[in-house]
């Protein structure tokens, strides 16, 4: 379960439907709804490359589970396409990956909101003591949190303190595991592995399940944790020691 820590500051019952609207129906289950899922103009277009694929074999995008959904084909990982994400969004012509709650003010570090923490991840794993999580948090590229450093810290450092939050609580449960990447600078400063500010390539996921299953990067409970430390120092040397483009 890979996290997105810039959405812990969410609110607790919102979906995302900036893209498309959002299935609702699907949460009221009855033959119609069933049909209209079925009968969905995006998912007939995936029946009927399937049945091409059987019979041609094209399209295997589209019946090969280690590539099904996989978008990474259609872009450019390079330190350059970084460089112009970061640029364009100092620039005010692209958005950065930032918090969604547009109605947020962060004015009190020390009274933050943390509703959507409790009611979508807490009780999730709270409620389910039979299930064993393994949740990770995603490594962004380094410009990522340098470019919210620069634009607004005070909403970065509340990100920080929500994600030492989560953390906190859900270490004191045993059915889970949970695992930090955004300190891991051989990746997060390899701007080549990303095609954006945030979206890294397949190179990465590997990466990631391989040290997921050799239990590297992995948090425990008792120990010091200080990886929002960690990453602090690590943007502000990035800052100070000069930005080379």
């Amino acid at each position: 379960w890979g996290l997105d820590t810039n959405i812990l500051y969410d609110e607790p019952k919102r979906v995302r439907d900036d893209i498309v609207p959002f299935p609702y129906y699907l949460y009221q289950p009855s033959f119609f709804n069933n049909l209209l899922f079925l009968l969905d103009p995006y998912q007939i277009k995936h029946y009927a490359k399937m049945l091409v694929n059987n019979f041609t074999g094209k399209y295997n995008d589209f019946t090969d589970l280690r590539s099904l959904n996989s978008w990474e084909h259609l872009f450019i990982f390079s330190e350059e396409r970084v460089w112009q994400a970061y640029n364009g969004v100092r620039q005010g012509k692209m958005v950065a990956m930032q918090n969604t709650n547009e109605k947020l003010a962060i004015d009190d570090l020390s009274n933050l909101p943390t509703e959507n923490i409790d009611n979508n991840i807490v009780d999730l794993v709270k409620n389910n003591p039979d299930v064993h999580f393994i949740i990770y948090l995603p490594p962004y590229s380094i410009l990522r949190f340098v470019e919210l450093y620069q634009d607004d810290r005070q909403k970065l450092e509340a990100e920080w303190k929500l994600k030492d939050y989560l953390i906190s609580r859900l270490l004191n449960f045993k059915n889970v595991s949970i695992f930090d990447f955004q300190t891991v600078k051989e990746i997060t400063h390899n701007l080549n592995n990303y095609k954006d500010l945030t979206h890294y390539s397949g190179v990465v996921d590997a990466y990631i399940l391989t040290d997921l299953s050799a239990n590297r990067h992995q948090l425990k409970s008792g120990e010091e944790y200080n990886s929002s430390n960690q990453l602090r120092a690590q943007v502000e040397d990035f800052i100070f020691s000069g930005l080379k483009k």
